[in-house]
């Protein structure tokens, strides 16, 4: 067949080369767009996923939260605290002030302000606020008379989707064991945790140790089955190191020589128990833990020795 001579004259091999040059061109900056926005949904994807992965969120936050009633702490909290800082050199350390803890509840928890404002006493409110500010951001709390010894990175670094707590005493069996809330460790949004905070209402008009502290938090855990495995508990010579009723000349009194006393110890108590009067010493501490056990007990007799048998 043959090609009219209109078209042949029309037809211009330069014109033809140009246009598929011009198409290749276009062909190839699409299939480069195309490979673009894929890479860029896969990326965003990653993120996302590693964003919400639960390996991420089971780990314990490297954060120290501690509380005081304003951020002029006594000289004693003010050392402890800074030497905790410089054993743990790659933790943030947070001081939550009353002020801080209500306004955190106010604001974030606004559901729970109405039961954080009926407590009786403050010290029910500032134990509370632990609890919310844990459930919130994870990390450690620990109270402000605590020494550190060694990094918690030692006990805590291969912790994982738990909440962690510590023994109050030198005991083996789990049964007898006491849980206080002067340290506690636990990745954010934790559900020991919602169970604590949905639990408090029921203790809220308890002597202090039953309404939020280390009784209250010792039944929440004890009825918790074994089996869900979602807590666990260091001993005492890891965190506390000294009972509650330890006279204070028989602790020890330098860094030195309080890690060679505690070769397990990564932190220890003063047990200040500043939380129910200043200047209260250990034969006060005493008194007014036996009166708490007897509020619980509603008239019944308590032995001199109850102060062990919290449970």
């Amino acid at each position: 067949m043959m090609m009219n001579d209109n078209y042949k004259s029309t037809f211009k091999p330069k014109a033809l080369k140009s246009f598929l040059l011009v198409a290749c061109i276009f062909l190839v900056g699409f299939l480069q767009n195309a490979s673009m926005v894929q890479d860029h949904q896969s990326r965003h994807l990653e993120e996302g996923n590693k964003k919400d992965s639960p390996l991420e969120s089971r780990n314990i936050p490297k954060i120290v939260h501690q509380t005081y009633k304003t951020e002029d702490l006594p000289k004693n909290y003010d050392i402890w605290r800074k030497e905790c800082m410089k054993i743990n050199p790659g933790w943030e350390f947070k001081l939550w002030t009353d002020e801080d803890n209500e306004n955190l509840i106010k604001n974030d928890y606004p559901h729970l302000y109405d039961l954080y404002k009926s407590y009786d006493v403050n010290i029910k409110r500032v134990d509370f606020a632990r609890y919310v500010f844990l459930h919130q951001q994870g990390g450690v709390y620990m109270d402000l008379d605590f020494a550190c010894l060694r990094p918690l990175d030692t006990v805590l670094e291969d912790i994982h989707d738990k909440f962690v707590v510590a023994g109050q005493y030198a005991v083996v069996d789990w049964a007898g064991q006491i849980f206080a809330n002067a340290f506690m460790a636990t990745p954010p949004k934790h559900k020991v945790l919602d169970l604590i905070i949905a639990e408090t209402p029921k203790f809220k008009n308890r002597a202090v140790v039953a309404a939020t502290g280390p009784n209250f938090l010792t039944g929440v855990l004890k009825d918790i089955p074994r089996e869900e495995d979602t807590w666990t508990y260091l001993p005492f010579d890891v965190i506390y190191g000294y009972g509650c009723q330890t006279d204070k000349a028989d602790m020890c009194n330098s860094h030195e020589s309080c890690k060679k006393v505690h070769p397990n110890g990564v932190t220890m108590t003063m047990w200040s128990h500043s939380w129910f009067g200043e200047g209260a010493d250990f034969k006060d501490w005493e008194t007014f833990l036996l009166s708490e056990i007897e509020q619980e007990t509603s008239g019944v007799e308590v032995k001199k020795d109850a102060t062990m048998q919290l449970a």
